[in-house]
């Protein structure tokens, strides 16, 4: 139903929203040393109410990439951001979208989107409502930090050395 690939034609995604009773899917392939595409995995949303996923797909460079799944949530939809580590077969869901002003009216959210080349700028359209939602990429620096503790201590105390968003506590 619909296909990106990357810009160097060394990995693509296939979108099939009809498979999974509806719910949909995205087919990764990957090229081997052969030049021949060769299945790697499927990736379906772990979300509620999922209709159409794979109804629309983009790739940025070779990086990251959106699929849509327009019909989900009674026809709000979603759009998940699909990672890829650069020089690998295998991509994975990173994070699932949904409006950024929360109108959950049925406005096919994911319907149309693209990735810019550069990788910075995401759009997901959604036409009943009749607009593009913008993304940008924030990019979170890896932070590390040791301590030595004796081994039977129950509780730990950190410092200021790192940053740590209470918020997001999946950064630990």
């Amino acid at each position: 139903f619909s296909i990106a690939q990357t810009h160097t034609n060394l990995f693509a995604l296939v979108g099939a929203p009809g498979g999974s009773n509806g719910a949909g899917s995205v087919l990764a392939y990957y090229k081997d040393p052969l030049n021949d595409y060769q299945f790697n995995k499927t990736l379906a949303l772990e979300t509620s109410d999922t209709g159409s996923f794979g109804n629309m797909l983009s790739f940025g460079d070779s990086t990251w990439a959106v699929a849509g799944a327009n019909t989900s949530m009674s026809g709000t939809g979603y759009a998940a951001v699909i990672y890829r580590a650069s020089g690998t077969n295998t991509a994975a869901i990173a994070q699932v979208l949904v409006p950024p002003d929360q109108n959950f009216a049925a406005i096919g959210f994911g319907t149309s989107g693209v990735v810019s080349a550069d990788e910075n700028w995401m759009y997901i359209g959604a036409p009943d409502a009749n607009c593009v939602y913008a993304y940008t990429k924030v990019n979170v620096e890896n932070q590390s930090i040791q301590y030595f503790t004796a081994n039977n201590a129950l509780s730990y105390i950190y410092n200021s050395a790192i940053q740590i968003d209470y918020l997001h506590p999946a950064q630990l």
